[in-house]
C-alpha cells in the first residue's frame, strides 16, 4: 500500500489540541465510523465512551491489574499486557480490529517492535495503528537537564527519526505524524517547569533552533506494509517467454497465421523477455537495498548510543555547574573521549 507520508519534515502537521483530539480526528476522517477498536495502554474512559457512542466495538488492553480494575468500570472487554512481555494476551489471538490505538503504552513496553508486529497481524484489510509517542527531548526537558533539575530523560522517542524507525522495523508504512505542541516555558503537566530567566539567551536560542523543541508528543498513523514486490506493482503479461517462443516457431514452420500475427507474437515475446530481465534486475536492487538498510540501522544504533552518552556527560557537567553557583566545589570538566 503506498504511503502518503513523505519524510520527517515534509507535510508536517502541528496541533495545539490534545492527543485525544488528534486520535479521534484521524479515526473519524480516515478509517470510518464503525468497526472494532483495540485500545492499548492508559485507561482512557473518554476515548472508549466516544467509540461506544459511535457504534464501535472496543477492547482495552492495559499494563497492570490495577488499571484493569479501573478499565472494567466502563469497558467489559479488558485484558492485561505485561510491559516486559513479547507477545499479546491470548484472548486477542482470534480477534480482528479496524484500528489499534496505543496511548500511554509504547514508552513503557520493553519490546515495542514485537508488540506492534503482533498487533499488525490482528488488523483487518483496512486496519491502521494510531499511536501516541512522547517526545523525550522537548525543550523543557533539555533545559531542566542543563540546569541540573533532572537526572534522566523520560521514556519516549528522542527524535522523529526514532519514531519512523520503530514503525518501519515493526512492519508498518507511515501515513502521517502529527505533533502535539506545548511551549517550553509554562505550566505543562508531565513536564519540568523551567523559567526563562534561569538561562542565557544564547542557550535558549540553541534549544529553540531545534524544530522539535516544542513537540510534546508524536501522534503516528501507520498501516501494515506489504513486501517490496507487492508494493512495486510489476507488469505481467499473460504468457511466458517459453510459451510465446513455441507459438512463434509453430506459426513460422506451419505457415499458420499471416505475417502481421507473427510480428505481433514476436513483439510480445521481446516485451516479455525485457520484463523478465527487469524483474531480475529489480530483485538484485532490492537485495542491495536490504543490505544497505542493515548497515544504516547499525549506524543509527551506534549514533543513538553516543548521543545518550554525550547527554549524560552534559547533564553531569550541568549539575556540577549548578553546585558551583550555589557555593559548592569547583566542577570537574566532563571527560572527553
Amino acid at each position: 500500500m503506498p504511503s502518503a507520508y513523505s519524510g520527517s519534515d515534509n507535510g508536517r502537521r502541528d496541533s495545539k489540541n490534545s492527543a485525544l483530539d488528534s486520535i479521534l480526528a484521524q479515526v473519524e476522517g480516515g478509517i470510518g465510523r464503525l468497526g472494532a477498536a483495540l485500545i492499548v495502554g492508559r485507561v482512557a474512559g473518554e476515548l472508549v465512551t466516544r467509540f461506544d457512542a459511535a457504534g464501535w466495538k472496543t477492547k482495552v488492553v492495559v499494563l497492570s491489574d490495577e488499571a484493569a480494575a479501573q478499565a472494567r468500570t466502563f469497558c467489559p472487554a479488558v485484558a492485561v499486557l505485561d510491559p516486559n512481555a513479547c507477545v499479546l494476551p491470548g484472548s486477542l489471538k482470534e480477534a480482528r480490529f479496524d484500528v489499534a490505538i496505543f496511548e500511554g503504552a509504547i514508552e513503557y513496553l520493553r519490546e515495542p517492535e514485537q508488540i506492534l508486529a503482533a498487533v499488525r497481524d490482528l488488523l483487518t484489510e483496512r486496519g491502521a495503528v494510531i499511536a501516541v509517542v512522547p517526545h523525550s527531548a522537548h525543550g523543557a526537558i533539555r533545559l531542566a537537564l542543563m540546569n541540573g533539575e533532572s537526572d534522566e530523560i523520560g521514556p519516549g522517542a528522542g527524535t522523529v527519526q526514532d519514531v519512523e524507525t520503530l514503525f518501519e522495523r515493526s512492519g508498518y508504512c507511515l501515513e502521517s505524524i502529527d505533533r502535539i505542541i506545548l511551549p517550553m516555558f509554562g505550566e505543562n503537566p508531565g513536564f519540568p517547569k523551567v523559567h526563562r530567566s534561569d538561562f542565557s539567551e544564547a542557550v535558549i536560542r540553541i534549544v529553540e533552533a531545534d524544530p522539535e523543541s516544542e513537540t510534546a508528543q508524536f501522534v503516528v498513523k501507520a498501516v501494515p506494509a506489504g513486501t517490496a514486490s507487492d508494493t512495486l506493482q510489476k507488469p505481467r503479461l499473460s504468457r511466458s517467454p517459453d510459451d510465446l517462443s513455441a507459438e512463434i516457431q509453430l506459426h513460422e514452420t506451419s505457415g499458420m497465421g499471416d505475417e502481421k500475427q507473427v510480428t505481433q507474437f514476436q513483439d510480445e515475446f521481446e516485451l516479455q523477455c525485457r520484463v523478465t530481465q527487469l524483474d531480475h534486475e529489480l530483485s538484485m536492487v532490492l537485495k542491495d537495498l536490504d543490505r544497505e538498510r542493515g548497515r544504516v540501522i547499525a549506524l543509527e544504533s551506534q549514533l543513538r548510543e553516543e548521543v545518550r552518552e554525550l547527554t549524560a556527560r552534559l547533564a553531569e557537567a550541568a549539575r556540577e555547574s549548578a553546585k558551583l553557583r550555589s557555593g559548592g566545589a569547583r566542577p570537574k570538566p566532563p571527560r572527553v573521549k
